[in-house]
């Protein structure tokens, strides 16, 4: 909920805009974040 929240403000309020690293908004403006699992 927090991370969505930060994607919105930008949404709502331009130039507060927060860049979330590793976030990527993809066509659709759905925001994407790779997850990595550890092996074993």
């Amino acid at each position: 909920d927090f991370l969505l929240m930060l994607c919105s403000v930008g949404q709502h309020y331009p130039g507060f805009e927060t860049d979330i690293h590793g976030a990527k908004q993809d066509e659709d403006g759905v925001y994407r974040v790779r997850v990595l699992k550890m092996a074993g």
